[in-house]
C-alpha cells in the first residue's frame, strides 16, 4: 500500500509540473509551442535514464520513475498528436517526424541519462 501511496504523491508532482510547461510553452517557446510535449517526454525519458542508473532503492525508485516521472512524461498525447497531424492536411509527414523524434530520441536520451551516472 506504501508504494502506491508514494507513486500516487510523484505522480501528483510530475502532473502539476508537466500542466505548468503546458500552460508556459507559448511564451517560452512562441510559435513552436507544440514541441513541448516532445520536450517534455524527451526530457523525461532523460531523467528515467538517471534514475535507472543510480539503481534507486524502491520507494525511491518508486517516487521517482512510476511517480514523477510518469506523470511528468505525457504519452498518450504524442498519440492524439500524431492522428490529428494525420487528418490534417500537409501535416502528416510533420506528425510522423515528431513521433519519430520522440521514439528514437526517447531510446537514445534514456541511454545518455544511463551514461551520465556512471561518469
Amino acid at each position: 500500500m506504501m508504494l502506491i501511496i508514494v507513486a500516487g504523491l510523484g505522480a501528483a508532482i510530475g502532473s502539476m509540473a508537466r500542466f505548468a510547461l503546458l500552460e508556459m510553452a507559448s511564451k517560452l517557446m512562441g510559435s513552436a509551442s507544440g514541441l513541448m510535449v516532445l520536450i517534455i517526454n524527451l526530457l523525461a525519458a532523460l531523467v528515467a535514464g538517471i534514475v535507472y542508473g543510480i539503481h534507486a532503492p524502491l520507494l525511491d525508485n518508486t517516487f521517482l520513475a512510476a511517480g514523477i516521472i510518469g506523470g511528468f512524461s505525457t504519452f498518450s498525447a504524442p498519440i492524439v498528436d500524431l492522428a490529428d497531424g494525420l487528418s490534417a492536411p500537409g501535416q502528416s509527414g510533420y506528425a510522423i517526424l515528431r513521433m519519430a523524434v520522440l521514439l528514437i530520441g526517447g531510446l537514445l536520451i534514456f541511454q545518455v541519462g544511463v551514461v551520465l551516472t556512471k561518469i
